[in-house]
């Protein structure tokens, strides 16, 4: 049973977490995200005094978070910028929870630069520290947004579960096909972007679904640059252990195409431009799109690893 201090202290900090939106500009999405996200995470009272406080999520791209900033800026239509920024530091919550579960199963030692958590700690650290971020996200959502919001969410953290346990359980060591890889990226990294992309419109039809499924699209092209990069990159350039799907026997398209670079990109780019043409009807919204691609997700994968340099 949760004690009613440990309820009260709760509450408190997620009224001192209300952000003005008066005073927010809308352009100014990330800092606020970054600033629900940091003021949790340093009062924390089980992280401090232990070295888990340089593991703070705000630290990371935010490239999910930076998707929505990026729709917006260029929607012409008013979004709640509270609700936009607590739904997106849920998400950028669960996205750093499944990392350290990530660096655990792959045995990755390396994330942003840095020894992993489980390094650093203990593997059971990492996992618990993972779980307490996926319970933070949810209380993060809570009244704070369309109620719906919370089961829409919940059913993209089921989804890309699902899809982690099915590439754990049914498909580790068995070669897979084209289809297959490629229902695995999409349900892995698709989800997450899917529901940051249907933030940035204010109600139910068409363009509710085409941003999700633009979402699904670059959630599923950047799996896709990810896996190549974890078997072609070059470990100097990038901030993470590579290499770790061919050890722990994970078949991706990156491994089982015999043109692994050429083949892969050119899948990228295209679903890419796919996500680009799902806004075509709505120039504002795919002008914003084109932005985060190209000023946003591009320039990530390039920095990784800039011999896979993908034409545009």
């Amino acid at each position: 049973m949760v004690k009613n201090d440990t309820i009260r202290d709760v509450g408190m900090a997620d009224q001192a977490l209300k952000i003005d939106k008066a005073r927010t500009p809308r352009g100014d999405l990330i800092g606020m995200v970054k600033k629900m996200i940091s003021d949790w995470f340093v009062e924390e009272p089980c992280f401090k005094g232990h070295r888990i406080i340089n593991q703070n999520p705000a630290r990371g791209k935010m490239l999910r978070t930076l998707l929505v900033q990026r729709l917006c800026q260029a929607s012409e239509q008013d979004f709640d910028m509270d609700a936009l920024a607590f739904s997106c530091a849920a998400v950028e919550l669960v996205h750093a929870a499944t990392l350290l579960h990530d660096d655990v199963i792959d045995v990755g030692e390396v994330r942003r630069g840095e020894p992993a958590l489980w390094r650093q700690t203990s593997t059971s650290t990492s996992i618990l520290v993972g779980d307490l971020f996926l319970c933070r996200a949810i209380n993060f959502l809570t009244g704070n947004g369309p109620a719906k919001r919370i089961g829409y969410f919940i059913d993209k953290m089921h989804e890309t579960c699902v899809a982690e346990i099915s590439q754990e359980l049914v498909f580790r060591g068995k070669a897979l096909s084209e289809k297959e890889c490629l229902r695995i990226a999409r349900k892995k990294t698709g989800p997450l972007f899917a529901f940051c992309a249907a933030l940035c419109s204010n109600s139910e039809g068409s363009l509710e679904a085409a941003l999700e499924e633009a979402g699904y699209r670059i959630g599923t092209a950047y799996q896709l640059a990810d896996d190549l990069i974890d078997e072609k990159g070059d470990c100097n350039k990038s901030d993470k252990s590579l290499g770790t799907d061919r050890l722990r026997k994970k078949y991706t398209l990156a491994r089982i195409s015999s043109d692994q670079e050429g083949y892969v990109k050119g899948l990228v780019n295209s679903l890419f431009a796919s996500a680009e043409d799902l806004l075509a009807q709505w120039p504002s919204i795919h002008s914003g799109l084109h932005t985060y691609l190209e000023h946003d997700l591009y320039p990530v994968i390039f920095t990784q690893c800039d011999e896979l340099r993908f034409s545009k």
